[in-house]
């Protein structure tokens, strides 16, 4: 009985504590309370897909151009960046190109359009020019732009940043799914 009675004894102080012990303050730390976080982080990282990686370089690109083009006064230096469909292909391509370079292509193709409509004329039309030929004719504006871009890489700190994204981008490019 003596063991009876001190079950009993026992039951009974577990139910008049029990409204104690269940009105616990089970609240969070204060800081994540003010947040309306939980006291743990869980971070969540997207699957990162090689379409979205691109995605994110072409707007780096248009950032870094467009952020060349205010820093540069010379317009023959401009960059602009457009899409073409390649001879031979349907997919459409994005290309960034210098405007004096843009220009040369446009004044090759107009001169030997122009030769080839001058029925009278006695000298041969002029060749149009390859791509290869093309950039080795601008190559000392090509070399010009490069000394730009290192100049304002060094002394704009916007233009800094900008370009060490795009690199940052571009090699995960590169190294995309190797992991």
């Amino acid at each position: 009985m003596e063991l009876t009675k001190a079950k009993l004894a026992l039951l009974l102080i577990l139910f008049l504590a029990a409204p104690v012990l269940l009105a616990q303050d089970t609240s969070l730390p204060e800081d994540s309370d003010r947040q309306g976080r939980l006291p743990y982080e869980v971070v969540v990282t997207p699957n990162v897909t090689i379409s979205s990686l691109k995605k994110l370089l072409v707007q780096i690109e248009d950032d870094f151009f467009d952020k060349f083009n205010e820093l540069n006064i010379d317009d023959d230096y401009d960059v602009r960046c457009y899409k073409f469909v390649p001879t031979g292909s349907h997919i459409k391509t994005r290309v960034c190109e210098p405007n004096f370079y843009i220009n040369a292509r446009g004044n090759n193709a107009s001169e030997y359009l122009y030769a080839l409509g001058c029925y009278d004329c006695v000298a041969q039309p002029p060749e149009l020019s390859t791509q290869g030929n093309l950039r080795f004719d601008t190559k000392e504006g090509f070399e010009v732009l490069q000394k730009k871009i290192e100049e304002f890489y060094r002394t704009d700190i916007n233009f800094h940043s900008i370009g060490e994204a795009m690199s940052k981008v571009k090699l995960q490019l590169k190294n995309f799914g190797k992991d």
